[in-house]
């Protein structure tokens, strides 16, 4: 879909914002403090910040990455979490404006939780359940307005997804995954149901295994811990951004694979 620049931009810009208070919600529930009360603060020496120490973007570079009382370099998180919040809000409008706004505002919305937890499980290697629970909700009311899937492929998928990890979980006993892993495979089962869970899958693995690759030819040692779910969340919106992509793709790759063995 074409959309003008100038809604292009007034997106990004909103996206921005929106990432900024994303940051907030990632620090402060690290920190075990609300994100919806009190002022912030420069998490080195305590000073409250003003408005103009806030600007989405603007206030980060301008302070050249430093806090502006202190000193102190800020972590680039809240630079690039801002950016990538902002792009994602212009891919998400270009890829579901055609499917309404009602439909749009619900992806928004989803893809900024999706944000919190690639983010945190990332740093942190923990998904809360603050994070997951609500955004399982609002996949299910998703399918209740709107049911783009079956219910028997709406019910399998969340199933399947969850009881995948669930006995990865069980096998580890509780060492590689955690409780947030199996729900976040429940919520992608739920929104993309039991025949794309599969494709979404082979595309996080894929992705790992890539990451992985590179950060063992680069550091030339192993990783000690590698979080899943940014690399599902990865593959979550790979696939629903090209899914015809990423069929074809996948398809043929193991159609190669089996070509090889047979």
């Amino acid at each position: 879909m074409d959309f003008p620049v100038l809604i292009a931009i007034l997106l990004f810009i909103a996206g921005a914002s929106i990432g900024s208070f994303l940051n907030v919600v990632i620090e402060r529930t690290q920190q075990r403090r609300s994100f919806w009360q009190g002022r912030s603060f420069c998490n080195h020496c305590n000073h409250q910040l003003v408005w103009y120490d806030l600007i989405p973007l603007v206030s980060f570079l301008s302070l050249g990455a430093k806090c502006r009382y202190c000193r102190k370099k800020l972590s680039w998180q809240y630079f690039c979490l801002e950016v990538l919040t902002g792009l994602g809000f212009v891919a998400v409008a270009w890829r579901f404006t055609p499917h309404g706004y009602g439909f749009l505002a619900f992806w928004l919305l989803l893809f900024s939780f999706l944000v919190v937890i690639f983010v945190y499980d990332l740093k942190y290697q923990y998904i809360y359940d603050r994070f997951s629970l609500p955004a399982i909700a609002l996949v299910i009311l998703a399918q209740i307005i709107w049911q783009p899937l079956t219910w028997w492929q709406f019910l399998l998928g969340g199933a399947v997804g969850a009881g995948v990890y669930l006995a990865l979980y069980f096998l580890s006993q509780g060492k590689d995954i955690g409780g947030g892993d199996i729900r976040l495979g429940a919520l992608i089962g739920f929104f993309v149901g039991l025949k794309a869970l599969l494709y979404v899958l082979l595309y996080s693995y894929f992705i790992a295994l890539l990451v992985l690759l590179i950060y063992l030819l680069v550091k030339r040692k192993k990783i000690k811990y590698l979080p899943l779910g940014p690399f599902l969340i990865s593959g979550l919106l790979l696939y629903q951004f090209f899914p015809l992509q990423s069929v074809q793709l996948i398809d043929s790759v193991f159609g190669k694979i089996v070509d090889f063995l047979i």
